[in-house]
């Protein structure tokens, strides 16, 4: 059970970085303020939301991870640090 959510968690911190990647050209479009469609700004937004739930996710996760390894004995050691799987 602990390798199918630690799976699950490692897909979703890949779709977190995937669109923190995807959000990168957005600094380009601070040198031409007047080629920004609605379209763009709409596309960023989804963009947005998505990072701040698949992040979330991924945090809270770990928190489901050590509160199951708690019920069976102990904290986990290897998930002592936030951004280990």
């Amino acid at each position: 059970m602990y390798l199918g959510l630690r799976v699950v968690r490692g897909i979703v911190g890949f779709i977190a970085l995937w669109q923190v990647l995807s959000l990168l050209p957005v600094i380009t479009w601070i040198a031409t303020p007047g080629s920004i469609t609605s379209t763009m700004v709409l596309v960023v937004s989804v963009k947005a939301i998505l990072l701040v739930l698949f992040a979330a996710t991924y945090f809270a996760m770990r928190d489901l991870i050590n509160k199951r390894h708690a019920k069976s004995g102990s904290r986990h050691p290897v998930l002592s640090s936030q951004w280990s799987l």
